[in-house]
């Protein structure tokens, strides 16, 4: 992604936040209409709304996990497919990357 495009998905979705969650699909569909950016706008957007999402700087966010990934969740683009192990690092699980449609390991 070029630097122009970078700073247009950030505007977009802070414009998103300022909004009530309902209107955001209408919002973006009315202002975007490059659908990749859309979709990356969306990504974040239900990575935000997660309940132990936490922001770790102004320009960094990350998703804490505090419960085991069920099939069938999502983690922004990610669907779980299974857990396939664990140890003193952490969980990690099989998932489906759904923008490429393969197989990786989540974290």
């Amino acid at each position: 992604m070029s630097p122009e495009q970078w700073e247009k998905l950030e505007q977009l979705y802070h414009r998103a936040l300022e909004r009530p969650a309902e209107e955001r699909p209408r919002f973006l569909a009315e202002v975007c209409q490059d659908a990749d950016l859309r979709a990356e706008v969306e990504s974040l957007l239900r990575r935000q709304s997660g309940p132990e999402y936490t922001r770790t700087s102004a320009s960094r966010q990350e998703l804490v996990f505090g419960h085991d990934l069920k099939p069938g969740e999502s983690l922004g683009p990610y669907e779980v497919v299974s857990g396939i192990g664990e140890g003193g690092m952490g969980k990690v699980y099989r998932a489906l990357d759904t923008r490429l449609q393969r197989t990786v390991a989540i974290k």
